[in-house]
């Protein structure tokens, strides 16, 4: 385990990061890195028009998602800061919150990014080539019940914030990459399409996998 420890946030102990989280939790989580303006993209590239949808074919294959392709206007704001008005327009149309200012609140409470990221780079933890920033599980409850044990395990207890409102960009990606803390999420409409019924999505930023190899 030390051994791991040494280059914890290399890309070559990734398969062994992933072996002890599928031996600890029998999951095998998403890897996501954001992936910024100037980079040299080496990878496919497919244009999928939701986070959400990404992240559930990402439980396969490796690829990268641009912004560009993006519909939902939530998860554009939540990758770049921009069209916040939009995102609130599409809270509100859709009667996700009571009025035009709880629209705004709730955006202007979103944690988000701003200016240079083009798009996402995803895969299965096992299968990644990339440093993530984060890494994604789909879970029933009672698995998720064992990562956040195993998260607590020296006396550090997870504080989840969520609305169901904007998951798997604002709740699982931006939140725990910017406020540096697990966090999960019971979905949203766009998302729950994608998880069964009995699923939900539970985030680590990967500065604390180390946390997921130190617990029994």
């Amino acid at each position: 385990m030390k051994d791991i420890f040494k280059n914890i946030f290399g890309t070559n102990n990734l398969k062994k990061v992933a072996k002890i989280i599928h031996e600890k939790l029998a999951a095998s989580p998403v890897a996501i890195r954001l992936v910024f303006e100037g980079e040299d993209l080496r990878g496919e590239i497919h244009p999928i028009s939701r986070i959400c949808a990404a992240i559930d074919r990402a439980t396969n294959d490796s690829f990268i998602l641009p912004h560009s392709s993006l519909t939902c206007p939530i998860a554009k704001f939540v990758l770049r800061g921009e069209g916040k008005e939009e995102a609130a327009e599409k809270l509100f149309k859709e009667k996700l919150v009571s009025s035009e200012k709880a629209a705004k609140n709730l955006i202007n409470s979103i944690p988000h990014f701003k200016g240079n990221i083009i798009g996402l780079q995803l895969s299965p933890v096992e299968k990644a080539k990339f440093k993530p920033d984060v890494l994604v599980f789909i879970l029933n409850p009672r698995d998720a019940m064992r990562l956040a044990q195993t998260l607590a395990y020296n006396g550090r207890p997870i504080r989840a914030e969520f609305s169901s409102i904007t998951a798997a960009c604002g709740e699982i990606i931006a939140m725990p990459i910017k406020e540096k803390r697990p966090n999960l999420s019971l979905g949203c409409k766009g998302s729950r399409r994608f998880l069964k019924d009995s699923e939900l999505l539970f985030s680590v930023p990967y500065t604390l996998i180390s946390r997921l190899l130190e617990g029994e």
